[in-house]
């Protein structure tokens, strides 16, 4: 399953027997910001059912990486703060 937004959340939370979750990292914060956090404190895990999509805003393409750059970021980050 994926999903990029707060619409998305029951795609993460309602649906028996989803086996992993794909959230694009757009640093969400409220209900998906938390399963983002989840996610992020999965990584190099063996037992995870979220993992994150990076993005890069500035360009407009998905990342080789769970972290996302804002437009204007020089620097990309896992999370956002507010989350």
């Amino acid at each position: 399953m994926a999903g990029d937004s707060g619409s998305d959340i029951g795609n993460f939370t309602e649906l028996p027997g989803m086996e992993l979750g794909v959230i694009v990292n757009y640093l969400a914060t409220g209900e998906l910001g938390k399963i983002s956090k989840e996610a992020a404190n999965a990584i190099e895990t063996d037992n995870t059912r979220f993992v994150l999509q990076g993005v890069d805003e500035n360009i407009g393409v998905w990342q080789p990486t769970e972290k996302t750059r804002r437009v204007g970021a020089k620097e990309a980050v896992l999370t956002n703060p507010k989350a």
